[in-house]
């Protein structure tokens, strides 16, 4: 949790994401539940200039599961546009699943 000088930030008051046309996080709701065993953190790779790096961690489950959280942005759909305000961009969440073998 980010630190201020009066100590922790205040959690931000979530919007009902459950009524969004594309909600990707929802996939969240299996982490209830499992216990954590492992969390690693990193960055993506930056591969040919197609796609921005960004954060990811990846938490282990004592069941075996893996949970990828990734971003994702509409940056690429808005490189040509020299009339793009920040309000134009969005950045997401990506929950990607792993199954124990």
């Amino acid at each position: 949790m980010k630190q201020t000088s009066a100590g922790p930030a205040p959690i931000p008051l979530l919007l009902n994401y459950a009524s969004s046309p594309h909600p990707s996080i929802v996939g969240a709701n299996d982490m209830v539940g499992k216990t954590i065993k492992d969390v690693q953190i990193g960055m993506t790779p930056h591969e040919h200039n197609t796609c921005h790096q960004s954060e990811m961690l990846v938490i282990e489950f004592t069941d075996g599961t893996k949970l990828a959280i990734d971003t994702g942005s509409n940056i690429a759909n808005k490189c040509g546009d020299v009339k793009a305000k920040p309000s134009d961009f969005r950045v997401d969440l990506q929950l990607i699943w792993y199954e124990p073998k």
